[in-house]
């Protein structure tokens, strides 16, 4: 991928993935790349020699290999809230802009897998004078309940905070689309 004045050019799935990393707080995005990584190791074990101690396709693994690297570190310098670090679009692009059909294969599948753990709810905002709602990501935890995910933007004000565990229920809006909205808060019972 070439960097213009900062700016990553990125192909449309890969966008998507940096639209999606830049709405995860940093411990979010490092357990995103920990599962991420994961399930890349598990792509890896198909380079293996059936029956054997060899290797089939060492050039997959060492690609395989590379890409563990970049993510494991991204998800490193995110625990500990390192500055230096790549940009969302950036390791978007290490993570799925791979020439190699079988990487951008296997590199999109794993992150669909890891991103099918979470879904879009949406959280009313307070103080906007009108009734407003900001899609965020959440983790489903069963039975109409999720865990909302990311940070607030600075000059937002949302009804329940990232971390809250809230039930859900179907809202259609002004515009007649239909969506998950977060109503009640649910408590953990001792």
């Amino acid at each position: 991928m070439d960097e213009i004045q900062g700016q990553v050019q990125l192909p449309a799935n890969a966008r998507d993935a940096a639209a999606f990393l830049s709405t995860l707080s940093d411990i979010e995005q490092a357990r995103f790349l920990v599962r991420f990584s994961f399930e890349l190791t598990i792509a890896g074990r198909a380079t293996y020699v059936v029956g054997g101690e060899g290797l089939d396709h060492p050039e997959r693994l060492r690609l395989i290999n590379e890409t563990l690297h970049r993510a494991l570190g991204q998800a490193d310098n995110c625990l500990v809230s390192e500055k230096r670090r790549y940009s969302s679009q950036s390791i978007a692009a290490i993570l799925l802009g791979h020439q190699s059909e079988f990487m951008s294969a296997v590199t999109q599948d794993a992150f669909d897998r890891v991103r099918a753990l979470t879904t879009k709810i949406f959280v009313r905002l307070l103080d906007e004078g009108t009734e407003c709602w900001r899609p965020v990501n959440a983790k489903p935890i069963g039975d109409g309940v999720f865990q909302i995910l990311g940070t607030v933007p600075p000059t937002e004000s949302w009804e329940f905070a990232p971390g809250s565990r809230v039930r859900c229920q179907p809202k259609t809006f002004e515009d007649g689309s239909t969506g998950p909205v977060a109503f009640e808060l649910v408590v953990d019972q001792p």
